[in-house]
């Protein structure tokens, strides 16, 4: 069995989620009103924490999918530069700890998850729900669980059943961390 963090970065709220002997765990990073390098420092200390804890509980961690960019949904031009700083600290954090990053595509995620990379985040909530049988209460989580089973299908070096998660996963990038 592989261990993977599924990782869906945020200034606001980053969904995770990760598997263990006892089941799926889902939840968020809230930096709640921080701002600027305080809250960088907030959830790379969290993110960090996170990955210690998988660590702790699994005895290994082989791989953390993450969500790339959503540069369409952004609000002002300056949210550009800090969600770019976000994935550049999150990306270095797992580099030094030497853990492989599978980079995601927004669209790829909703391919995996539903079939269609236009689907809205209700859909993929229902999705997981549906095809996996976990219940999620948002869609930061929802999108950190369907990143985890990702994971999981890209590790295993099988064909995923449904031809949509294959070709969802061909585009996708592959930062391996420091050895």
């Amino acid at each position: 069995m592989y261990t993977v963090l599924g990782f869906d970065p945020s200034l606001a709220s980053s969904g995770f989620a990760y598997q263990d002997e006892e089941g799926c765990h889902t939840g968020r990073i809230t930096s709640k009103k921080l701002r600027g390098v305080e809250r960088l420092d907030f959830i790379q200390r969290s993110f960090l924490e996170l990955m210690d804890k998988v660590y702790v509980l699994t005895g290994r961690l082989d791989l953390i999918v993450y969500e790339g960019y959503a540069m369409g949904t952004m609000g002002g031009k300056g949210r550009f530069f800090d969600i770019g700083e976000l994935g550049g600290v999150l990306k270095l954090v797992a580099w030094d700890m030497g853990v492989d990053v599978l980079l995601v595509p927004p669209s790829n995620l909703k391919q995996f998850a539903t079939g269609k990379g236009n689907a809205k985040k209700e859909q993929v909530i229902q999705a997981v729900a549906d095809v996996w049988g976990y219940d999620v209460p948002q869609n930061d989580e929802a999108d950190a669980f369907a990143l985890l089973k990702m994971g999981e299908a890209y590790l295993a070096a099988r064909k995923p059943r449904a031809s949509h998660r294959a070709k969802a996963l061909q585009s996708c990038m592959l930062l391996k961390g420091r050895n």
